[in-house]
């Protein structure tokens, strides 16, 4: 059936102290799949195949049917037969344990609730706004080290995306409430970047790839042009979201000077002119 990869595999010891070494398979699902068992039972065959080691199975189901709840595998012919039964959890099931979630100071409480407010919130977006804004506010009072906040953090951006107009907003509220996260935050910033690379490519990079191309050859100068373009506009497109945060006083003088430094030095080694880029482009 080719490569297959499963999500996690984890080598783990017994606690009691015993030297034997088990294989922790953990499948996350997102979707209702019918062949899911099928997988579960070929992964566990498998992966005892290779190693020769005990293999723990469990599957983490993240869709949205409280119905679908595989949890066996079973085969039968011609009086021989494999019966393969796995623990599952179902995320779904946590609705229930709500206010366990808020309450406990497991870090994997959050992520269920950020996957909990994904769902609920697919067709309401401003709403899904809002409870991104206040889960993420509330990392900070939970105890956790400030790289652990970060993790999250980032988490919980990349499952509850938002349109471009409220990503804006939210990026501009934790901004302006959080000074580590907007310090570190790239996420959101880099999506926005990376659209004024495009358009910069476009306006800029492709015509002066253009006319260096012409002397190596037509396509690899559009693509040499391509790149630099698209190159010099990400870094315009970040120089531009520092520059409005420091205009919102959402950022210090001294850490915008730290943080833009750099990225004007990058700048200059793409630019015709190196000693009139920040200039031209401030």
């Amino acid at each position: 059936t080719g490569i297959r990869y499963v999500d996690k595999l984890v080598k783990v010891w017994r606690k009691n102290g015993e030297e034997t070494w088990v294989l922790l398979h953990i499948e996350v699902q997102g979707q209702p799949q019918d062949i899911f068992p099928d997988r579960m039972f070929t992964y566990a065959t498998r992966l005892r195949d290779r190693y020769q080691l005990m293999v723990v199975s469990l599957a983490i189901l993240a869709d949205d049917d409280p119905n679908w709840r595989p949890s066996t595998f079973t085969e039968e012919l011609w009086g021989c037969k494999k019966n393969f039964e796995f623990p599952m959890i179902k995320l779904l099931d946590y609705h229930d344990k709500w206010e366990e979630l808020e309450t406990s100071d497991n870090p994997f409480a959050v992520v269920v609730i950020a996957h909990l407010n994904m769902l609920e919130t697919k067709n309401n977006h401003e709403q899904r706004l809002n409870r991104k804004i206040e889960l993420t506010q509330k990392l900070y009072g939970m105890g956790y080290s400030e790289e652990k906040v970060f993790a999250l953090f980032r988490f919980i951006d990349w499952l509850m995306v938002l349109p471009d107009d409220l990503t804006k907003t939210f990026n501009e509220t934790i901004s302006h409430d959080h000074e580590v996260l907007k310090m570190k935050y790239l996420t959101t910033i880099e999506q926005f970047a990376l659209k004024e690379a495009r358009l910069e490519a476009e306006r800029r990079g492709e015509k002066r790839g253009e006319k260096r191309g012409e002397k190596r050859g037509k396509k690899r100068g559009e693509k040499l042009g391509e790149k630099r373009g698209e190159d010099r506009g990400k870094l315009i497109g970040q120089i531009a979201m520092l520059d409005m945060m420091r205009q919102n006083n959402t950022i210090p003088h001294q850490q915008y000077e730290q943080m833009i430094a750099p990225l004007y030095i990058q700048l200059q080694a793409l630019t015709d002119d190196p000693k009139s880029s920040r200039k031209r482009y401030k």
